[in-house]
């Protein structure tokens, strides 16, 4: 008997057992509400196995549907991470410094892609372990889930996307309108260097079938290790970014309008500036428009 005619019978059950119960009650009152929690009860049953339920993935589980369910899940000392061991091609080895393995893990999950419940968005990162060598630096990658049929399945999946320069990132971002209908995801990354520090937004998006950083938008400059109270080597300077996606007339991607302000020196003098610029979608990604 199929899921589908046996549900349709436990709900006929339900029914009558309640329609037979309603004869030994004599309030109304009583009978209605038996008579409307049956109807529940037989609609749930009836229309549970069509119901879109979906439940967070796990990280194991996300692992073994992005590589494979033969794929053996190794589990951190502390217990709280999973992770897979990666032998690398010779053309990966050259993106690692040619490390003869890497590791990958999970390191961010969303529901909510492209405005449906059911899809989420997976970060990873695939790198050297966090105890071990980090002379090169991990590399982000990011996959589509979707729930169907009862169950996990990848939409699309690119393993290595770009470098990821705060070695332990977790990317706590959120979903961004970059067009009409057309959504992406915003996460923050950090560099701190001799010359100072730079925070960046980076905006993912799936472009011809594809999941790519479609720009990458300065926040925040400074050279607070070259100055005092660190150093006497130059006046400190700092400048940040605040931006909006904005409407344009075409149908397509949104413009990026990026506003600057702060300190920057220029002719070893220390200068206050305030500037704006505008970034246009192009060939793939957002490019600096022409004025």
């Amino acid at each position: 008997m199929s899921q589908s005619i046996a549900g349709i019978l436990f709900s006929l059950l339900i029914i009558f057992i309640c329609l037979l119960a309603t004869r030994y009650i004599h309030k109304w009152r009583v009978k209605i509400l038996i008579l409307a929690l049956g109807a529940l009860v037989a609609g749930v049953i009836l229309f549970y196995p069509h119901l879109p339920i979906s439940r967070t993935p796990t990280d194991a589980e996300i692992l073994s549907l992005l590589y494979g369910p033969e794929t053996e899940i190794q589990k951190s000392p502390d217990g709280k991470t999973d992770y897979i061991i990666e032998q690398l091609s010779e053309i990966e080895k050259e993106q690692f410094h040619y490390a003869s393995q890497v590791n990958t893990q999970i390191i961010y999950k969303r529901s909510g892609w492209e405005h449906d419940p059911h899809q989420w968005i997976v970060f990873t990162k695939t790198g050297p372990p966090d105890c071990c060598d980090r002379s090169f630096l991990p590399v982000l990658g990011s996959a589509i889930l979707t729930w169907k049929d009862g169950a996990w399945q990848v939409v699309l999946y690119q393993k290595l996307i770009t470098p990821l320069y705060a070695f332990d990132l977790i990317p706590k971002g959120e979903f961004v309108e970059i067009g009409l209908q057309k959504s992406g995801f915003r996460l923050q990354d950090r560099a701190s260097q001799n010359s100072g520090t730079q925070t960046w937004d980076l905006v993912i998006a799936k472009v011809d079938g594809h999941l790519k950083p479609v720009a990458k938008i300065e926040t925040l400059a400074n050279n607070e290790t070259q100055c005092p109270p660190f150093a006497d080597k130059e006046p400190c300077w700092e400048y940040i970014s605040e931006y909006k996606f904005v409407t344009v007339d075409q149908p397509g991607f949104y413009e990026i309008l990026v506003t600057t302000s702060g300190t920057r020196l220029e002719n070893d003098t220390l200068v206050s500036f305030t500037e704006t610029k505008t970034y246009s979608f192009d060939k793939g990604e957002y490019h600096l428009k022409d004025n």
